[in-house]
């Protein structure tokens, strides 16, 4: 009896550890998917406006 709750337990630990580490992946994720879409937009609003962009300009 006390080996299967410490059992189930140590089970319950080990999927919230794993909840935890997927939560991070997708944060991270989450960051830098959405400054992807951030610089798109910026990059678009810069050349709607005539202006050059960093991510159009070239340095010579």
């Amino acid at each position: 009896m006390i080996g299967s709750k410490i059992l189930f337990a140590y089970r319950k630990r080990l999927i919230n550890v794993r909840l935890e580490n997927y939560l991070e992946i997708i944060s991270v994720f989450d960051i830098v998917f959405l400054s992807h879409i951030a610089y798109t937009i910026n990059t678009q609003k810069s050349q709607k406006r005539g202006g050059v962009s960093m991510a159009t300009s070239s340095i010579t």
